[in-house]
């Protein structure tokens, strides 16, 4: 294959297996909050937010930054990655006994403790599986990395299934799933001997440079995580585990949902790249042709978690969940500023100014963080819902405002009232059709908004052969 059969063939890989782990995600969701009922699978909830957290310290920009050396100097691949295997061993031993140092002082209950305590082992082995990624990235060779990714949710329903069907509870899944990440690992570091010998030599002098472009990388990866699982931490701080199983359910759709803008800013990152550095107008029409395909995207997705938000929580809960419906509601704002904020975000990677990005991102947690200690103690999971959606408006504009300091460019504000308008069409009928079926309003307000979005210009011919041929007219004629 040629390099762009290789990028089609590995985006088309890509996209499958996460429209396959997601399915199998509901899956898993469904069968755990259904047999651990909201006070356990709050518990679980803190356990996974708290090594998640932990996973990603552990990391520390190792794998991006193995990925980036490999495809620079392919020949060193062995030695590079002997290099910072030794730093990711160390580090994520070292993320694993501080997090078990400190469970002592953490105000969990006893049993989430000890639960956390066991997830630790598995926490080790994720971190550890994740190295191989950078091989496969390099190289791809990513449908490996997806088969591991499948592979993980496949070990994850099986082991729901034999604690279910055996009745073993809370640390029998904890213990079964940490046995699967170490299954998963040993597999991750198999698929990848076609591209290194595994090792562990060098000197730590030798990969200090190395080492030490991962921290950085680290530190705004961390930032990042941070800014998102925040407000499960605190939450799991202030207050009992079952507010925490409430929010983590509302929580996963729009975990989900990230992976929409995502897949299309990885198309359009390249475009918009190259029109920066070679044509102002271009570039500004790039911009807003991605702003406006992720906008209208937002809207679609917003109308749809809104109106089925209690479908939603009953397809992976059941009733017994009923309070995540409000928190859902309320987070599915969000969507619209985490859509379109990557446009800008990806404007400054493009210009080479990830540091504006950091002081972004430093500005949004500490907003995050500070709401969250406001409004925890007082509405619980629907405060810390409200300080996400405020606290992702501001990442949008501040990331658009840095954006515009470093690169003249001009958004079509007449799109976004337009847009406005259509959805405040499609929220007038979704009210309208509430009380009757939530399935109704969805339909309605969907209908309702796409055929505004028409009317109102938002949406036209010349705008769609804009976006799908690239054709240079100019974007709403």
């Amino acid at each position: 294959m040629n390099l762009a059969q290789k990028v089609a063939y590995n985006t088309g890989v890509q996209l499958f297996a996460r429209l396959l782990v997601l399915g199998l995600g509901l899956l898993s969701l469904r069968l755990t909050a259904t047999y651990l009922g909201v006070q356990e699978f709050g518990q679980l909830s803190i356990v996974i937010a708290l090594t998640g957290l932990a996973a990603t310290i552990g990391d520390l920009g190792v794998t991006t930054t193995l990925a980036r050396e490999i495809a620079k100097t392919p020949a060193e691949a062995t030695r590079l990655g002997g290099y910072l295997l030794r730093f990711r061993i160390g580090s994520s031993i070292a993320v694993a006994a501080v997090v078990a140092a400190l469970l002592p002082f953490l105000p969990y209950q006893g049993s989430t403790k000890i639960a956390v305590g066991i997830a630790l082992v598995g926490m080790v082995f994720t971190i550890l599986g994740t190295f191989p990624a950078a091989f496969f990235q390099a190289n791809l060779r990513l449908e490996y990395a997806a088969a591991t990714d499948v592979l993980t949710r496949i070990l994850g329903v099986a082991a729901i299934g034999i604690v279910r069907g055996f009745g073993l509870g809370l640390y029998a899944l904890v213990l079964i799933l940490a046995a699967s990440n170490a299954i998963v690992c040993g597999v991750s570091f198999a698929f990848s001997r076609g591209f290194w010998s595994p090792n562990v030599n060098g000197s730590w002098s030798g990969g200090r440079k190395l080492i030490a472009d991962a921290v950085a990388v680290g530190v705004v990866s961390i930032i990042g995580l941070v800014h998102f699982r925040g407000d499960a931490i605190l939450l799991s701080l202030l207050k009992p585990a079952r507010d925490v199983g409430i929010y983590a359910i509302a929580y996963r759709y729009i975990d989900q949902s990230f992976m929409l803008p995502g897949l299309f800013m990885a198309t359009m990152f390249p475009v918009i790249t190259r029109a920066l550095h070679s044509n102002v107008r271009a570039a500004e029409q790039a911009i807003n042709r991605t702003f406006q395909v992720l906008l209208l995207g937002a809207v679609l997705v917003v109308i749809g978690l809104f109106a089925l938000a209690t479908p939603l929580v009953h397809l992976v809960a059941g009733s017994s969940f009923d309070a995540s419906v409000e928190p859902l509601r309320i987070l599915s704002f969000s969507l619209v500023f985490i859509f379109v904020g990557p446009v800008f975000y990806n404007v400054l990677i493009a210009l080479n100014r990830q540091r504006q990005l950091i002081v972004v991102g430093v500005a949004s947690v500490v907003l995050n963080v500070g709401l969250n200690l406001i409004l925890i103690p007082r509405y619980s999971y629907n405060g810390a819902a409200i300080s996400t959606v405020v606290s992702e408006c501001f990442s949008l504009l501040g990331c658009f405002v840095v954006a515009r300091r470093h690169y003249d460019f001009r958004l079509d504000l007449g799109f976004i009232v337009r847009v406005a308008a259509a959805a405040g069409c499609a929220c007038g009928v979704m009210a309208s059709l509430d009380r009757s079926s939530a399935w109704a309003a969805f339909a309605g307000g969907e209908a309702v908004f796409v055929a505004a979005a028409y009317l109102f210009r938002a949406v036209t011919s010349a705008e769609l052969r804009l976006v799908v041929r690239g054709t240079s007219a100019s974007p709403g004629a």
